[in-house]
């Protein structure tokens, strides 16, 4: 773990060319939001359960052709989940 004089953090890297900057394999356990949506695993449906931004993922662990991959495409809260 790096920290440099302007400000930037890096994980496997001297040289951190971003606020966090990371070479190789990272492991994340949880929400991933990236600005202002999130990726997110879990088991069944989203619609109606998951609460998240237009733009959002989530990755069915227990889904099949269709009901893997969910994008949010319109609504707030919890509804405008697409399985892709």
């Amino acid at each position: 773990l790096v920290q440099e004089g302007g400000g930037n953090v890096g994980i496997g890297t001297t040289s951190p060319s971003a606020k966090l900057d990371v070479s190789g394999t990272a492991s994340i356990s949880g929400v991933l939001t990236l600005g202002t949506i999130t990726i997110t695993t879990g088991t069944g449906t989203p619609e109606g359960v998951v609460t998240a931004t237009v733009g959002s993922q989530f990755m069915r662990t227990d889904g099949g052709a269709g009901t893997t991959l969910y994008v949010k495409e319109s609504g707030a809260g919890n509804t405008g989940w697409v399985g892709k």
